[in-house]
């Protein structure tokens, strides 16, 4: 399976605190994560960063009938205003439905 990066942003106001900070990129990272287990790839690309947004819609073509049962948050490095989450993924392709 192609390894599929996507850098969210979570843009606060300015005079939100740290934690709406937290739970904002938590409901995006859900948000785009439960739209790439259902295939929903074009809306997942709103939550991946401009400069990226390119690869990722190559990369999510490639996949072809690739689809995914479930994920796994791995990691959160948080920088400020914007934060990157590493998602492994586990799928199968309907062409052979072997997980």
């Amino acid at each position: 399976m192609p390894a599929i990066g996507a850098i969210l942003t979570a843009l606060a106001a300015g005079c939100a605190g740290m934690g709406d900070r937290d739970v904002l990129f938590r409901d995006s990272q859900r948000r785009y994560t439960q739209l790439m287990r259902f295939t929903e790839f074009d809306k997942a690309g709103s939550f991946v960063v401009p400069e990226e947004r390119q690869s990722f819609r190559e990369s999510t073509k490639a996949l072809g009938d690739l689809r995914f049962s479930d994920y796994e948050l791995q990691e959160v490095a948080s920088d400020g205003d914007t934060a990157t989450a590493r998602v492994s993924y586990i799928g199968f392709r309907r062409s052979s439905p072997n997980i």
